[in-house]
């Protein structure tokens, strides 16, 4: 078994957060995606110069990803379907960058809308996820 720390209970600056993680004698961790750092925005897409960069830090500190979460959504992104896949798709992107094992999500990440999520729920529906993600 592998234990790892999240990388949002060290510090909001994952590069930080690595630092600690290391000086702390984990091998393992999993990075939360945040926000400022993921970088969607205007271009809608994922900054992916930070997370080469993270994964030179990584690496020269020893650290494995073994899991990663999606970025928190905003209240407009969680309504929005194409920004839902955008950051998903951003999402999966740096987490092979990171070369992480696990991608981890909430229900709200991936369903197409609420009233389908519950219907998944209480219906025992097939999961409506976003087109494109599975």
């Amino acid at each position: 078994m592998h234990i790892a720390i999240r990388t949002a209970s060290l510090s909001q600056d994952t590069p930080t957060a690595l630092a600690r993680a290391a000086a702390l004698g984990f091998q393992h961790v999993e990075v939360n995606l945040l926000n400022h750092e993921f970088g969607y925005g205007y271009k809608r897409k994922a900054h992916v110069r930070f997370y080469r960069e993270l994964k030179r830090q990584l690496d020269n500190l020893g650290l494995a990803v073994w899991s990663f979460t999606s970025v928190p959504l905003t209240q407009e992104q969680m309504f929005f379907e194409r920004a839902r896949k955008d950051i998903l798709m951003g999402a999966a992107g740096a987490g092979g960058i990171l070369d992480a094992k696990v991608f981890t999500v909430k229900p709200a990440d991936i369903f197409t809308s609420e009233i389908n999520f519950e219907s998944y729920l209480t219906d025992k529906n097939s999961p409506p996820m976003i087109e494109g993600y599975d």
